[in-house]
């Protein structure tokens, strides 16, 4: 009994002036090894008359308790997976509810019918622009500059003003691989995503968004995706 308690000095000792580096313990862990050290104390005491009880543990306590952590984890486990199902369809629902939608439906919303959009085409470039200009832009090593065109016609029967800098309007680009691109900010005056211009009455204009992929992309299976409100559109590029 003595040697114990002396143990248990030496042990507090260490943890409290150690050789090599000092051990602050926050005051849950200085009440864990109080409460340890006394029950310690009064486990190996035959004299204390109230000297704490420990039950000893049968097998078949043991075996209940195993089987209802089983039968917990097996209930998370199923519940686990119907909520990922749940998730799974509905997320599927989604996408191919959105999918349907059209560039130019997408943006009747925005428009209030004002203006139509539709897609133009797209075209690789390994500058931008290429011809002369007050700048020019240039990809990273081993990249290249897509551009997507689109065609704005004003529907409203005068000038109109099309502002989409507030609209948040998102737009991104998918390969055949899965690899996710977006738009590139730039300071066109047709910039897509950040479009501020006129249209006079009956006429249109085109507008741009310009990604940077790899210089290896294959045009097979490129998807735009634009997406507002809960809604998106999704186009499949073409030559």
């Amino acid at each position: 009994m003595r040697k114990l308690f002396f143990m248990l000095i030496a042990l507090c000792g260490i943890l409290m002036t150690g050789c090599a580096q000092l051990v602050t313990l926050d005051e849950n862990q200085s009440d864990m090894i109080a409460e340890y050290m006394a029950g310690t104390v009064l486990r190996h005491s035959t004299n204390y008359e109230e000297a704490l009880i420990y039950p000893v543990e049968t097998a078949e306590d043991t075996k209940k308790e195993a089987q209802t952590v089983t039968t917990k984890e097996q209930e998370q486990t199923v519940n686990n997976l119907i909520n990922t199902g749940l998730k799974v369809n509905q997320s599927n629902e989604t996408v191919k509810q959105d999918s349907n939608v059209s560039i130019d439906r997408l943006f009747k919303d925005i428009s209030g019918g004002e203006y139509t959009v539709a897609y133009k085409g797209y075209a690789f470039y390994d500058s931008y622009p290429e011809t002369n200009g007050y700048f020019t832009m240039e990809p990273a090593k081993g990249k290249k500059i897509l551009e997507i065109t689109f065609k704005l016609t004003n529907l409203s029967g005068k000038n109109l003003a099309i502002n989409l800098i507030k609209k948040n309007v998102s737009y991104e680009l998918t390969d055949s691989q899965g690899n996710v691109y977006a738009s590139m900010l730039t300071l066109l005056e047709n910039d897509f995503q950040f479009l501020n211009l006129s249209i006079p009455k009956g006429k249109s204009k085109e507008a741009v968004l310009l990604f940077e992929v790899s210089k290896d992309i294959s045009k097979n299976g490129l998807k735009f995706n634009a997406s507002y409100n809960g809604e998106a559109a999704v186009i499949e590029l073409s030559e």
